[in-house]
């Protein structure tokens, strides 16, 4: 349950991440190679729990526990952040009030990022387990390969 819980915030965070960089309004002051650095990080999260998850139950190497559901806590704390961050700008009244906001945005941030990052080498140490089974698995050739018998 906890691989759908992550899935689910992954693909949530990576849509807020894809609006702001492809939709948010000029007005709407963000680092653009921030959020594509988070949005790259996510998007490996998703191919990572969608490879894992199409292994066979008995190839799955051991995923530490607790990753999935610090991957889903990472990912919605990145949204919460970054959804409030550009709705501020939008409500807010004055320069000052923009200003405040950003100062914000920079204490909070980095510390979604190094949760993200975190992850992420945890992610990266699964993912070279999950290519030693895949080339420990024996390889099935079939007529479909384009081979014939005899």
């Amino acid at each position: 349950m906890a691989g759908a819980i992550a899935y689910a915030a992954v693909v949530s965070v990576r849509r807020v991440l894809e609006n702001i960089l492809h939709h948010a309004p000029q007005r709407i002051l963000v680092d653009k190679q921030q959020i594509q650095s988070l949005l790259e990080k996510i998007t490996s999260f998703q191919q990572f729990l969608e490879d894992y998850d199409a292994l066979p139950m008995t190839s799955k190497p051991q995923v530490e526990d607790g990753l999935e559901s610090q991957m889903a806590k990472a990912c919605y704390a990145a949204e919460d952040i970054i959804e409030s961050f550009v709705l501020d700008q939008i409500q807010a009244p004055s320069q000052v009030q923009v200003d405040r906001i950003l100062t914000r945005f920079s204490q909070d941030f980095p510390q979604v990022l190094q949760d993200v990052d975190f992850i992420e080498k945890k992610v990266m140490k699964i993912k070279g387990k999950m290519e030693v089974v895949k080339d420990q698995q024996p390889v099935n050739f079939s007529h479909a390969d384009g081979f014939q018998d005899g």
